[in-house]
């Protein structure tokens, strides 16, 4: 969960002010933690029930509208370390020398996860564990995650800032800057009970890659999670996950 964390949270710190200026709303309406257990509208584990979806589908298509809110849709997934391409159906997969061609199918790819802000199942997450935090991200260097980004993702960014007038560096800060989300620590023992987590010398993991459980794409050296183990912090390498 701390996987979609990081890019959830980079959309809801720079995107609020697209919603906002559109006259969608107040900012908190970008929801992405402490979601209610609302299952209404048919929502199942995955889904998020009410309003929020169509909350964030209009964030992100006032952000897509101006080239600084692309650009800081692109940010989100590099930080994130997302896969870029998700949507399947009839769109082809995007040139990664073409950044114009994958920050489109980062969009398409917002639009199709819209379902499950922060990340899909994480009200049953929350609420499994009394309705208390799992996912963290305090103290987290934002700015380092970057420079080990995917480089076709990571030049993208860069091209689509340049094209906005500005540079990533400034949002970088911003986001480190901005109050992160605390775990509880009854969440981080419930969930690393046995049963309930992956323990041990981990080796591989492979997740179904449309937007359930969006792996870390690939980077320079090794994509990397927080794994939440008692007093440590361990960041595994994935050596191998479905491309789907």
């Amino acid at each position: 969960m701390n996987t979609f964390l990081d890019g959830w949270f980079v959309l809801q710190t720079l995107l609020a002010e697209y919603y906002e200026k559109a006259g969608h709303g107040p900012a908190p309406n970008l929801a992405i933690t402490n979601l209610p257990p609302d299952i209404s509208a048919g929502a199942d584990a995955n889904e998020i029930g009410g309003t929020l979806p169509e909350e964030w589908q209009k964030a992100f298509k006032a952000a897509q509208k101006l080239p600084d809110g692309r650009a800081r849709m692109a940010l989100a997934f590099a930080l994130g370390e997302w896969p870029v391409w998700t949507a399947g159906g009839d769109e082809q997969h995007p040139y990664l020398e073409d950044p114009k061609a994958l920050q489109e199918a980062m969009y398409n790819t917002l639009l199709l996860i819209s379902w499950s802000p922060g990340g899909a199942a994480r009200t049953m997450f929350e609420n499994s564990a009394q309705g208390q935090q799992l996912s963290w991200n305090e103290n987290i260097d934002y700015a380092a995650y970057f420079e080990n980004v995917n480089p076709a993702v990571k030049n993208a960014v860069e091209v689509l800032y340049q094209e906005a007038g500005l540079g990533p560096q400034a949002d970088i800060q911003r986001i480190n800057e901005a109050s992160g989300v605390l775990a509880s620590t009854h969440a981080l023992e419930y969930w690393g009970a046995a049963g309930r987590n992956i323990v041990g010398d981990l080796r591989f993991l492979c997740f179904d890659c449309m937007g359930l459980a969006i792996t870390r794409s690939p980077t320079r050296s090794c994509p990397v999670m927080r794994i939440w183990q008692p007093k440590t912090e361990k960041r595994t390498c994935f050596v191998q996950h479905c491309t789907g």
